[in-house]
Order: structure tokens, then C-alpha cells, then sequence
């Protein structure tokens, strides 16, 4: 409601190339109404602007919003939207925003000033070139005095060119205002409804997800091996109901062949896109992966594929164990690999959110020409302690062949070839493990284990420890060919039995297909959702207290 009876308005047209003398017709006792010559308010819009502008006494100037590219337009300083476009985002929008807000600035085309300020403030700078620099200088002055601008988010104006400016008017002010860069820079970062953001995004269009790889290094590991196999399965999947658009670093040249023929965003250049959904096939692990995918969509989604990272203490960092927990509460949707991923956030942080487990798949088969009989026990592990790699070693007889994918800590004999973690491409490790008479996958610790099932599509042998994840893949993949040991003094005795043991044709496994046919139905579902408002201000708000205390 409004809090004093409104006072009469004097209404000022103003050109497109207006000087500064334009408000020479004000009348003392009313509010001053600035208004472009090209300028059409909506209905009502004045009577909100100066009901919202009387709300407070520290209310100086009010604007509405406005269909230019300017600070005050939604979404902000979008310049390709016509004009019925964005009154129709406005119509959408304006409604969930609140009634008003503090801005740095008021829309040129049109703003209404309150009789009092210009009373206690003064005229305008005559100094300056143009309308826009004087109306710029004369809010300054307005706010160092304690009266704020407020934009109306009830209220529109739709307009064609907006009242210019001068290069000199801009240094004038930079130089007498030394906030005046800096306000608008807190305003977007801390200060601005994230809705505005996407509100583009409230119009008919065709959905477009992000893909976000920016994670990728550059080697190879199971986390790139899950996030390619399932993109490529994936994007004809998403084509009868939404664009795919991948996220990566175009300097990343190790991964990037792989990534020919998709629509790349590379974040370092240009103008930050919108998209309806962001996904990340991997866990938020810092503040800068949660922000990445709250800037770029108002639908958030990860795969949580462990949380070895936070179980080892050797591994964690101070924020991570805090990010991933924030992460999971105000995602839209947040995917395990597992039951027991599930289960192991639930054991280690005291709560069950709502989990979609979706299993990985493989890409490998036996193929007719390929001999099921090995060359080599292949081991399967890198240098990190829970991958058991070391502790393995000791146990396999040394007469046989032994191969080592993985780096390995301290001296290896000279009969062992051992290849590098990450070294190797794609292809030489699906010859490696197709030449493998028994697969030896020896971590304590697991989301799933890609490995696993890689090796029993080409028909090998895989020996695993009895761990809860193992033996959740043997009730989902009923292969006889998986092994389990309670420890690695059974592993001598068992290689003997699976080296003389006849080998058997691989079993039907689950593919990347299947998987990725799980995770478009469910992105399906997350785009028929309304966008959650109270969500994405949550996380805004959250960024905004740590962004503050950095």
C-alpha cells in the first residue's frame, strides 16, 4: 500500500539525443517523470512506479523494467529480444520477482524522481554531454546522500533507442565516483534475483542441456572413460526433445578429437550461455563446480559417483566434504552409480536424499575374431592407496605374465610390464584387457568399478575383493566369471584354478545404451518441471555468503 498521498507528476519527454538541460520544466512540490519521445508504458505502470517510489522515504528514483539492453532488462542486457518478446518474459517474470528492489542504476528511457530528492539534491549537471551522463551523475549524488534507485518490477516500458551517451561522460563519472564500476559489479554478483538470469527461459523454445566435461584433465581415468561412453550413448538419445551442448575447455587437447562433431561451450570466451538443464557426470568437488553449473541453468543435476575423495583423509581438502554435502541438498536431481554409493553418503553424512541410481554400462563385446584365451594377467589399479595396487603385487606368482595398468609406488620386477595410469589410449587399453587371461581389479574401494564389467563383456575372468560394491555388481550382472576374495592370500591359489580353468563365452552385459536411456528419461522429467525459484535463490544465496567472505 502506499505509505503518504502521491503528489502530481511533472512528465518530461526526452530525445533520443537529449542534452543535459531537460529538466528545466520540473515543477517544485511533484515528482519529476523522465520519458524517452520513443517510449510505451504499460498500462498501470506509472501509478505502480510512484506508489513503490513513495513506499520509503530513502526510495530517490524508481524505474520499470524495460525491454532495452539495459541493466534493468530481462533477462539483463540481452540486446537480440524484440520488443513484444520482452514484454511477453515481463508478463511471465515480473509477477515472481519482488514488488521492487534496490539498483544501481535507473533505465534512461524512463524514470520517475521523487520532488524531495530533487529538492534536497539539486538540479541536474549541466557539464556533461548527454541526458544519460547527467541522470547517471545526478543518482550518484542522489546516493552518497542516502536515497537509493529501485526498479519496479510491476511496471514495463517498452522503447527504441535509448538516450545516448558520451566516452567523456563515462570518465567524468568514473573519476568523481570512484563506486560507480564497482556498484554495478556487487549488484550482478550479490544483489541481483538470479531468476532474472533465466528468464528467457519462461518463453516457448526447445529445451538445451550442458553437458559439463570442464572436469576432464588431460589422461585417461574411469571418471573421463564414464563421461565420454556416456555422452556418445546419450546425445541421439536427447535429439526428439532436447539440444545437447557440451561443456569443455577447447585447450584441452587430449580429450578434444573425442569431442568432433558436438556443439562445444568453452566458458573462457565471450558472453555466458543459458540452458535449461546443467548436468555433470561426476560430483561437484569444489565452488567453482557448483558455481559453473548455478550460473549456466536454473536446473542442476550430478552424478555422485563415490566419495572416496572425502572417506581418505589424505585426499580431502577443507571445503570439499562442505560442498558435496551442499551440492546434494540443492541439486534438482542427483544420480548414484550405486546402491552403495547411496548408501555411503548416507553413512557418512547422517542423511538419505532421494538418490536416482543409474549403473554404468560397457562399450566392450567379444568379437568372433578375437581368441578368448590370454597372454598376460592383467592388474588393474594407480597409485592411490585404496586401489590396493601395492598390496597386490606381493601376492601373484611370479611365473606368470604379468601386465600393470596403473602406476606403481616402489621398485617393480623387472618381468612385470607396467604401464602408467592415464598413459594409454582407448583403444590400447581394450586390447590389453582383450589379450588378458584374468583380470585382477584389486581396490578396497569402489562406486562401481568400470573394470569389472569391461572385463567380463570380453568373456575374462575378474578377481575382486568381497566388498559390498562387488558383490552388489555380482546380484546385478550374475556372471560366473566374477571372483570374489575375502583377502589376497586366497589370490594364488585362485589364479591356479582360473588359469586351468576352460574360459567361457561372455555373458549379455549391460551397455551405455541402457544407461544413457535411463538418464534421458529422467532429464525428460527434469524438463517438464517447473523451475524451482525457491531453489535457485537458495543457491545464489549460498555462493553469495561464500563469494563474501573470500
Amino acid at each position: 500500500m502506499s505509505a503518504l498521498p502521491l503528489p502530481g507528476i511533472t512528465r518530461v519527454k526526452i530525445a533520443v539525443n537529449a542534452g543535459p538541460a531537460w529538466d528545466e520544466q520540473w515543477r517544485p512540490g511533484s515528482d519529476l517523470l523522465l520519458v524517452a519521445e520513443n517510449a510505451e508504458i504499460a498500462p498501470e505502470s506509472i501509478a505502480e512506479m510512484q506508489d513503490v517510489l513513495h513506499l520509503h522515504e530513502r526510495h530517490g528514483a524508481v524505474s520499470p523494467r524495460s525491454s532495452s539492453s539495459g541493466l534493468l532488462s530481462l533477462p539483463p542486457d540481452k540486446s537480440n529480444l524484440s520488443k513484444e518478446t520482452a514484454f511477453e518474459i515481463w508478463q511471465r517474470v515480473g509477477g515472481m520477482l519482488a514488488r521492487y528492489q534496490v539498483v544501481p542504476s535507473v533505465a534512461p528511457e524512463c524514470t520517475l524522481i521523487k520532488s524531495r530528492a530533487l529538492e534536497w539534491i539539486g538540479g541536474f549537471d549541466q557539464s556533461f554531454d548527454s541526458f544519460t551522463g547527467a541522470l547517471e551523475d545526478f543518482v550518484c549524488r542522489m546516493n552518497r546522500r542516502g536515497f537509493s534507485a529501485v526498479v519496479a518490477n510491476r511496471a514495463f516500458v517498452s522503447s527504441g533507442a535509448r538516450p545516448g551517451s558520451s566516452e567523456r561522460d563515462g570518465d567524468t563519472l568514473l573519476y568523481r565516483y570512484p563506486e560507480y564500476e564497482y556498484k554495478f559489479a556487487r549488484f550482478d554478483d550479490f544483489e541481483r534475483d538470479p531468476l532474472e538470469r533465466f528468464a528467457a527461459l519462461y518463453t516457448a523454445h526447445r529445451p538445451r542441456i550442458l553437458y559439463d566435461l570442464f572436469h576432464l584433465s588431460d589422461k585417461h581415468s574411469g571418471t573421463s572413460e564414464f563421461g565420454l561412453s556416456l555422452l556418445a550413448a546419450l546425445a541421439h538419445q536427447l535429439e526428439s526433445f532436447a539440444d545437447l551442448v557440451v561443456g569443455a575447455h577447447l585447450s584441452n587437447r587430449f580429450f578434444l578429437p573425442e569431442l568432433a562433431g558436438y556443439r562445444i561451450y568453452d566458458e573462457t570466451g565471450g558472453q555466458a550461455e543459458v540452458f535449461d538443464l546443467a548436468f555433470k557426470p561426476c560430483q561437484l568437488l569444489s565452488w567453482a563446480d557448483f558455481r559453473r553449473l548455478d550460473s549456466l541453468a536454473p536446473r542442476m543435476a550430478f552424478t555422485l559417483q563415490d566419495i572416496i575423495g572425502i572417506r581418505c583423509d589424505y585426499l580431502n581438502a577443507p571445503e570439499r566434504q562442505f560442498v558435496v554435502e551442499q551440492a546434494v541438498e540443492m541439486a534438482d536431481c542427483v544420480f548414484s552409480i550405486s546402491n552403495f554409493s547411496s548408501s555411503d553418503f548416507a553413512a557418512r553424512f547422517g542423511q538419505q536424499p532421494a538418490f536416482r541410481t543409474i549403473y554404468h554400462g560397457t562399450n566392450y563385446g567379444y568379437r568372433q575374431e578375437e581368441s578368448l584365451a590370454g597372454e598376460h594377467v592383467l592388474v588393474v589399479g594407480n597409485e592411490f592407496a585404496h586401489k590396493g595396487l601395492a598390496d597386490v603385487l606381493r601376492y601373484v606368482p611370479d611365473e606368470l605374465p604379468l601386465v600393470v595398468l596403473g602406476s606403481v609406488v616402489g621398485d617393480v620386477p623387472v618381468s612385470v610390464r607396467s604401464i602408467p595410469s592415464g598413459s594409454a589410449s582407448r583403444q590400447h587399453l581394450r586390447d590389453l584387457f582383450s589379450r588378458a587371461s584374468v583380470v585382477i581389479y584389486p581396490s578396497y574401494y569402489e562406486g562401481f568399478g568400470l573394470p569389472v564389467i569391461d572385463a567380463l563383456a570380453l568373456g575374462k575372468p575378474v578377481v575382486v575383493l568381497d566388498t559390498e560394491i562387488n558383490r552388489e555388481l555380482q546380484n546385478l550382472l550374475s556372471d560366473p566369471n566374477l571372483h570374489r576374495v575375502a583377502n589376497f592370500e586366497e589370490l594364488p591359489v585362485l589364479l591356479n584354478q582360473l588359469m586351468s580353468t576352460p574360459v567361457r563365452r561372455p555373458m549379455q552385459v549391460r551397455r551405455w545404451s541402457d544407461a544413457a536411456a535411463e538418464y534421458a528419461t529422467v532429464f525428460r522429467e527434469l524438463l517438464g518441471r517447473k523451475i524451482d525459484p525457491e531453489k535457485v535463490r537458495s543457491r545464489r544465496a549460498l555462493l553469495r555468503l561464500i563469494a563474501s567472505g573470500s
